[in-house]
């Protein structure tokens, strides 16, 4: 772009110039992230010192012939869930991997799991060696239909920093005010319900912007910060037959 010039006083001008990246950019291949059920998981903390709100949209249609009710249809039959995170890194290494995590995003083009880092079930007891089952508070889970399409994959964050990832094949209501969670997989050792953090819903999901503006408050040697907005995208489509 042609460079602009703004008089500031009669000794001090400052001047703006934008320069466009033409080259490969490699960024994306320098992150590595697990994996759960063929996707990336993303678990990064948000900075919870903003509000990261969320909402739920439908795929309305408004048919309105000003002579009657107006017909509204909902071409997907479901909610998505649009949520707002925000991220502030410290440092050039934290801001090389969020700028990795968003090159390989491309837009809204690559999904991957992000846990909701809410605590959507308070673990009530112990895990043995083997057990495949989840003992949480009664939130009204089950009652409310158990397991769909966006609440079925947890994400059970550990004291020590590390994750684990279940799906949650079906629930039950327990006596002492608790529900059964009935995973997909065991727990290869004991866990302890102190040492786990928090258990959070996952839910394959996508950026729901391909512009995405990151803002250094120095240089990349200090912080940068950067909001975003992801919208849930479930894998459940199916290929149609002849094609």
């Amino acid at each position: 772009d042609q460079p602009s010039v703004t008089r500031i006083t009669d000794s001090a001008l400052t001047l703006t110039v934008n320069f466009k990246i033409i080259e490969r950019n490699d960024d994306a291949d320098s992150i590595t992230l697990e994996t759960y059920s063929g996707f990336p998981v993303y678990a990064v903390e948000p900075n919870e010192g903003q509000a990261n709100n969320f909402q739920y949209e439908r795929k309305l249609e408004e048919f309105d012939n000003q002579t009657g009710f107006a017909l509204i249809g909902d071409t997907a039959g479901r909610a998505f869930r649009k949520q707002t995170f925000s991220w502030s890194v410290n440092g050039r290494s934290a801001y090389a991997q969020l700028k990795a995590l968003l090159y390989r995003l491309r837009g809204k083009q690559k999904a991957l799991w992000l846990p909701s880092f809410n605590q959507d079930f308070e673990v009530t007891a112990n895990v043995a060696t083997g057990q495949q089952i989840l003992t949480v508070r009664d939130i009204g889970f089950t009652e409310s239909g158990g397991a769909g399409v966006e609440a079925k994959h947890i994400c059970i964050f550990m004291t020590d920093g590390s994750r684990l990832y279940r799906q949650i094949v079906s629930s039950s209501q327990s006596s002492n005010n608790t529900e059964i969670l009935f995973l997909n997989q065991a727990f290869a050792t004991a866990i302890s319900k102190d040492a786990i953090l928090r258990v959070s819903f996952m839910r394959l999901s996508r950026l729901d912007q391909d512009r995405i503006e990151i803002s250094h408050k120095t240089d990349t040697m200090g912080v940068s910060d950067c909001a975003v907005s992801f919208r849930a995208a479930p894998n459940i489509r199916q290929e149609l037959a002849g094609f």
